[in-house]
């Protein structure tokens, strides 16, 4: 909705023309005793991404461009008429975006900037990387709890089931399974652990930056057939990605002393006996989230020169996570403290960038102003629809009349066998034509994981659009019959280990038609925005014809936008 009505002002305002010269200072349009200048043309234009531009190279191009920016500037000047600018959400808006904006410009010049990667780091990578580890771990922000997890497992407790209860990553669900990680991802002590293990093998308790991990060694594989020359982009983005987290972490040390971060011991106690009430069993439901009373809520768990925390602001903080990453089953004082620093890092850094001017920069002020507007405009233009109302029987006429957009997407059930090289998939491909079972050599071939046990069947069915993404796969399917198989085809990123593969289509559900009650709450949106759409198109247009604009075409014409 908040772009949607922008671009009705397109059509509703109508420009009159008069003449003057291209240059910054010339008036291209008047509303009232507001002035747009070439140059706010080109500052407005400027400020849009660069793959969000529009073309403007014909003149009726630049008008348009013109026209939305009148438009806009009417239901601003009519917003701080009634008084929107003076919301707490608007006001608040703008500082969020002085703070984004000066944490970025903080970032790139405090952090990124300052590590540099050398041929001779990428080099010695390379030459690291001789094999893929393919591991399953138990992620924590708590050495007490990783310890726990540990000694449950050298108890004779399975890992994928401790992963499962211990773990705040995602991969938990998974058994703790990661799948294949080559070197220089990871800080050197967990590396150095698990290069050396055996299959199967579990380590002890390591240190991954501010977290914990136990590491399950599963196997390893020799790195394929890449040049030094085709590899240097991922080495460096590995390395860089490495060096900022070293970075940051050497920063927030030092950040969290300066600004005096503290923490309150007996409040913490109190979130830890209140999480772990909401998250009695082991079994419990994922991220049970504590109670407290409204006196409990303002307690202060942490400080800094940055703020305060309180068991409130905790409190929704975490409810705004991940069940699976939120503090649960076995929680302890280490795990919620952990939670906290990383919360007032947060604002220390913020702090920080604010203190070194990055918030007074004339590129965020111009943001903060612009997200000032946005914000305002759109609480603005809420107001003006928010009585328009629609009945069942709109939507259901909406539905008849376009019922041929409401089909669903196709969706492949496919099964796939993985391997190393090309050679070895043609090999399968071979067999397969010569009649042997495409499950069978699955499991007794494939390298993937995920997929071999299971026949290399995928688990879930992918939906057309996404199979777009793929191009390879998806021509590769495209003209198959259930049942049938490709030729050998690259892996591609994130379906699994690296190499190639043959992909059977299992079965195809093709589009069919959406049931309107299936349909029927988000129908029920796009019609409601329709007629609010009308109503504000209305008003604005009303409000055009009040305000007496004046444009001047002529003064656009010499206009390069695409220097910009």
């Amino acid at each position: 909705m908040k772009c949607r009505f922008f671009l009705l002002c397109l059509a509703v305002i109508a420009i009159v023309m008069t003449s003057c010269t291209a240059t910054d200072d010339r008036i291209v349009a008047q509303v009232g005793d507001y002035e747009l200048t070439v140059g706010k043309i080109k500052s407005e234009y400027a400020a849009i991404s660069r793959h969000a531009r529009p073309m403007l190279q014909t003149l009726e191009e630049k008008e348009a461009f013109a026209r939305d920016i009148v438009a806009k500037e009417i239901v601003r000047i009519e917003a701080e008429k009634a008084g929107f600018g003076s919301l707490p959400e608007v006001v608040l808006a703008r500082e969020i975006e002085v703070q984004n904006r000066a944490w970025q410009g903080f970032f790139e010049e405090e952090i990124r900037s300052k590590v540099r990667i050398t041929e001779e780091d990428m080099r010695e990578l390379y030459d690291r990387q001789t094999h893929a580890y393919h591991i399953a771990w138990i992620f924590t922000r708590s050495k007490g709890m990783a310890e726990k997890a540990l000694a449950e497992i050298k108890g004779g407790r399975p890992f994928g089931e401790v992963a499962g209860i211990y773990s705040i990553d995602p991969s938990g669900k998974q058994g703790g399974d990661i799948g294949f990680r080559s070197l220089g991802g990871m800080p050197a002590e967990v590396e150095d652990s698990f290069k050396f293990m055996s299959p199967g093998e579990v380590s002890d308790v390591i240190p991954f930056d501010d977290y914990f991990v136990v590491i399950k060694f599963l196997e390893k594989q020799e790195r394929g057939e890449t040049d030094f020359e085709s590899s240097k982009v991922g080495l460096e983005a590995t390395l860089m990605s490495r060096k900022i987290t070293d970075r940051q972490k050497q920063l927030a040390v030092a950040y969290r002393e300066k600004h005096n971060a503290s923490y309150r011991d007996d409040v913490i106690d109190l979130i830890v006996e209140r999480t772990r009430a909401a998250n009695p069993r082991e079994n419990s439901p994922a991220g049970g989230l504590p109670q407290f009373s409204d006196e409990e809520l303002n307690l202060i768990a942490a400080s800094s020169d940055a703020g305060e925390w309180s068991v409130g602001k905790y409190l929704e903080r975490v409810t705004a996570m991940r069940d699976v990453s939120r503090p649960s089953y076995g929680v302890d004082a280490e795990f919620v403290r952990s939670l906290l620093r990383d919360y007032m890092m947060g604002e220390i850094w913020v702090l920080e960038a604010i203190d070194l001017g990055y918030g007074e920069r004339d590129e965020v002020i111009q943001a903060a102003d612009r997200e000032y507007e946005r914000v305002m405009v759109t609480a603005f233009h809420d107001s003006l629809v928010k009585d328009v109302t629609i009945d069942e029987e709109d939507v259901r006429a909406f539905y008849d009349e376009h019922r041929e957009e409401f089909m669903s997407e196709p969706a492949y059930n496919l099964a796939v066998i993985m391997t190393e090289t090309r050679e070895e998939a043609q090999e399968i491909w071979s067999e397969l034509e010569a009649g042997a079972n495409f499950a069978g050599l699955a499991r007794a071939k494939s390298i993937d994981p995920r997929t071999k046990d299971r026949g290399g069947e995928i688990d879930e069915a992918i939906m057309s659009r996404s199979l777009q993404r793929f191009p390879d796969v998806h021509d590769a399917i495209y003209e198959m019959e259930a049942g049938e198989y490709s030729k050998p085809i690259l892996t591609p990123p994130t379906w699994g280990p690296e190499g190639y593969m043959v992909v059977k289509l299992l079965k195809m559900e093709g589009p069919k038609q959406i049931g309107f009650e299936d349909i029927k709450a988000p129908l029920w949106d796009r019609v409601l925005e329709m007629e609010q759409d009308k109503a504000f198109a209305a008003w604005l247009s009303e409000k055009a014809d009040a305000a007496g604009v004046s444009v001047n075409s002529d003064a656009l014409a010499g206009v390069d936008f695409s220097s910009l």
